[in-house]
């Protein structure tokens, strides 16, 4: 993210699971990403994505911890997860457990402990794209499966 919106950043990733793109955000950016004034939400509180579903819907673990981030920082940390494993064709939305628990999450509207995407984040979006997932490729601001470089928000 830059300031206080999520910014597009181009990132390698060899494997296309939802698993490896969270893996490539919770990192955070680069040295050049870095100077380059891009910073991020998350902290290690985020564990990893446990399953996505039949029905899109990818279960994100968090440690208690993750009710912590302070702020606007964790409504920034929630968007950064769900416009990344969005942008990837398996996953729809995204739910958040502690513990297998659903937890709720900020989100532009409100506190909400179902499943989120996109549209719960529009106050936040990178200004490139829309708050509709992609059909073909992912949008600015979101992380490929893809070998090629591809946008992860920051």
């Amino acid at each position: 993210m830059r300031g206080a919106d999520l910014a597009p950043v181009d990132r390698r990733i060899g494997a296309s699971s939802p698993a490896a793109a969270l893996a490539q955000v919770v990192d955070g950016p680069t040295r050049s990403e870095a100077a380059d004034g891009i910073r991020t939400a998350l902290a290690p509180e985020v564990v990893g994505v446990e399953a996505v579903g039949p029905d899109g819907t990818a279960t994100v673990a968090v440690s208690r911890g993750f009710a912590g981030i302070t702020g606007g920082n964790q409504l920034l940390a929630v968007a950064q997860i769900v416009w990344t494993l969005t942008a990837l064709p398996t996953v729809e939305d995204v739910q958040f457990t502690v513990e297998g628990i659903p937890v709720e999450v900020p989100t532009d509207a409100g506190l909400s402990s179902g499943p989120v995407d996109r549209g719960d984040f529009r106050s936040v979006a990178p200004a490139e794209s829309t708050a509709a997932p992609p059909t073909t490729s992912p949008p600015p601001g979101a992380t490929s499966s893809s070998t090629e470089g591809s946008p992860a928000p920051r």
